[in-house]
């Protein structure tokens, strides 16, 4: 597990929500709720004239996308990933792109929260206000650093864009691909892993990096997630992904009890401890995808059960050797 996810953020949030375009779980609106702050508080290094606290309402009129920065001055990740922000936000807004941060503290001080919002260039929510718990729990931050992007709509209403922008600015830092909107596809990589636990994920298994067989991997896979998006269910639970990562291949293979062929592709349901492979012998091409899944939302597709294969380590060990691979 590493470092950040096991320092919480200080909320009653659930810790078992990882979709990247989850929903608040509150009745409050997100807009409601900043607006209820009153004025924020300046960074150390914004730039805007004078020094003088900003409310919301004057952001939204100004921007597109609103980041919510959730992060603490005690936390080595956040002080670790803070300048990378810091320095893409600054690129983003030189692009000339309409964007604004607002810090949400989770110090275990007000003099804390001073000193880390003195080197930042955009504004915060006051540390008095219970607003900062309160977002945390809208948006089930239970981990820091942590980044959501925000959509400014029509009537300053907020949709989500990405509870992940913390790993896509990581991965992108110079926002060539912002404001990083949700893939349909996605190549399956340690920080995605975690999604296995609450959605049943295809995954195509493909050896090796080369970018000829990950193209296919990835316009087979995304026909297929339109179609199920497009055709068989709007809200479509089923994750997509291709994976190349060896280390995550062999221990999907091993906990699965799968022979190491390729490509090859498995429909893996976590949250029910189930699996179902397609045959080796089958080429795989977008109609066979979308017969595959099409099982899937038809209840007709056979399953086998992860913990009939693991009989030995059934009940609790069961779930350490579940934990082993994906946190």
């Amino acid at each position: 597990m590493s470092v950040d996810n096991r320092i919480s953020a200080p909320t009653s949030a659930s810790p078992h929500s990882t979709n990247p375009t989850r929903t608040p779980n509150m009745d409050v609106s997100p807009g409601e709720l900043l607006r209820s702050v009153g004025k924020l508080d300046l960074g150390g290094c914004c730039t805007r004239n004078g020094q003088e606290p900003v409310s919301f309402d004057s952001l939204v009129e100004s921007c597109q996308v609103i980041g919510l920065y959730f992060s603490a001055h005690w936390c080595p990740p956040c002080k670790a990933f803070t300048p990378q922000l810091i320095e893409t936000y600054r690129k983003l807004k030189e692009d000339g792109y309409q964007f604004e941060i607002i810090f949400v503290s989770s110090d275990r001080s007000e003099s804390s929260y001073q000193s880390y919002l003195s080197g930042m260039p955009w504004p915060a929510i006051p540390y008095a206000s219970e607003t900062r718990q309160s977002l945390a729990s809208l948006y089930n931050v239970h981990g820091i650093p942590s980044l959501i992007l925000l959509a400014v709509e029509a009537g300053g209403r907020l949709d989500v864009i990405t509870t992940e922008a913390r790993h896509e600015l990581s991965e992108d830092p110079d926002g060539e691909f912002f404001p990083w909107p949700p893939k349909l596809v996605n190549v399956l990589s340690p920080r995605h892993c975690p999604k296995l636990y609450d959605s049943p994920a295809l995954i195509l298994f493909i050896e090796g990096e080369d970018e000829d067989e990950i193209e296919f991997a990835e316009t087979v896979l995304l026909a297929t997630a339109e179609y199920c998006h497009s055709t068989v269910i709007q809200d479509n639970p089923l994750l997509f992904f291709v994976s190349v990562h060896e280390d995550i291949n062999t221990q999907l293979r091993s906990y699965l009890h799968i022979k190491a062929s390729y490509p090859n592709v498995v429909l893996v349901d976590f949250p029910r401890h189930r699996f179902s492979q397609l045959q080796n012998e089958t080429v795989i091409n977008k109609n066979v995808l979308i017969q595959f899944v099409s099982s899937y939302f038809c209840k007709d597709m056979a399953f086998q059960s992860m913990l009939s294969l693991n009989q030995q380590n059934d009940g609790p060990e069961a779930a350490v050797v579940t934990e082993e691979i994906f946190l």
